[in-house]
């Protein structure tokens, strides 16, 4: 049976030894699968090419060139040279939202790929728009606390509202035909 009590504080949840076992496979099997993600998507596509592709993509968005040293250098026509670590890449965040749809094993196995794949390609392409808009900043900010916050702080809060906005869409939709 199912124990949940938000009676007296919202931070007083109690749950039984079933939703705690649950819990506990749900924490198990997410690590078991972003581990696995992590080492054969890097294996197949090396993260130095997602490095280059975002580089590359970013150069011809905002007409610029794109050199390597350690990781690969976009050189704007202003001269702001913008460096894409692997950190940038948001293989991070992606294999976390991927990793946690399919950990959510309550939920059919189709579904959880379908919410997987969908959840991938959003997060992917959302990454894109933050580097995008980070850049934007920079080149409209003359002041270096302005783009500190925009490429420290602000991309690292929308990645993660992101993830989890996809996240609560993918099981609301997934949740929604099986609710008697």
């Amino acid at each position: 049976m199912k124990e949940i009590s938000l009676a007296k504080s919202p931070l007083s949840i109690r749950l039984d030894k079933e939703e705690a076992r649950k819990t506990g496979r749900f924490i198990a099997l997410f690590v078991l699968i972003y581990l696995i993600l992590s080492v054969a998507f890097t294996a197949v596509i090396p993260e130095a090419l997602l490095q280059n592709f975002l580089a590359d993509t970013t150069a011809s968005f905002f007409n610029g060139t794109v050199s390597t040293e350690e990781n690969p250098i976009v050189t704007l026509s202003s001269g702001v040279r913008i460096e894409i670590s692997p950190l940038c890449t948001g293989l991070t965040e992606l294999f976390i939202i991927v990793a946690a749809i399919i950990a959510s094993i309550g939920i059919s196995l189709r579904k959880r790929l379908t919410g997987a794949a969908f959840a991938a390609i959003a997060v992917f392409l959302l990454n894109v728009f933050r580097i995008f808009a980070t850049i934007a900043i920079i080149l409209g900010s003359d002041s270096i606390a302005v783009v500190e916050l925009a490429h420290n702080v602000l991309f690292r809060v929308f990645l993660f509202i992101s993830i989890a906005a996809i996240y609560i869409a993918w099981f609301y939709w997934a949740v929604r035909s099986e609710v008697p």
